[in-house]
């Protein structure tokens, strides 16, 4: 089979993409913050059942949720873009890539390097909107915009990880 080649120019806006991504499907912190959040909201049930009220407790209830709400929605995600440009400036996170799939390896090339890569080191792959991971590590993968790809080859990218075995991040 003819190799499937790609290039592109990585971006900080890929690697963000591919952290939200991590951070997304990171069940272990959404347990716990979801914890945390039934605990406060426990807290001000009780804080309502309450026949003398006091202040503090609604305080002590509210603000341990208040600071959840903003590290889920707020401080994660602008940390994670912040680290993703930090890289870019501090790295090789600009590069021009080439990526050629063939049947036996991975071939990368970028400005300063040049590597082999073998399927069998792949663990998993997932997707996102714009782009697909190929995961060597729980944390740790390719990024492949999906945009790189020309007609056709997507579909062949596809079906070239599922020949190889390499499964699909559990949903």
């Amino acid at each position: 089979m003819e190799p499937i080649n790609v290039q592109f120019d990585q971006t900080p806006d890929m690697a963000y993409d591919m952290a939200m991504h991590q951070w997304k499907k990171n069940r272990s912190l959404k347990w716990g913050l979801a914890f945390l959040a039934a605990v406060g909201v426990f807290f001000i049930v009780s804080y309502f059942l309450q026949p003398e009220r006091s202040s503090d407790a609604l305080l002590t209830a509210v603000l341990p949720l208040t600071m959840i709400v903003i590290l889920w929605r707020l401080f994660i995600p602008f940390t994670l873009k912040l680290q993703a440009k930090l890289a870019a400036r501090s790295s090789k996170v600009g590069q021009h890539r080439e990526l050629s799939f063939a049947d036996d390896a991975i071939h990368i090339k970028t400005n300063h390097s040049s590597v082999t890569f073998e399927y069998g080191g792949i663990i998993y792959w997932d997707e996102s909107l714009q782009n697909y991971f190929l995961y060597i590590a729980n944390n740790q993968g390719f990024i492949v915009p999906k945009a790189a790809f020309s007609v056709g080859d997507e579909a062949r990218f596809l079906d070239l990880l599922d020949a190889q075995g390499i499964p699909q991040a559990k949903k």
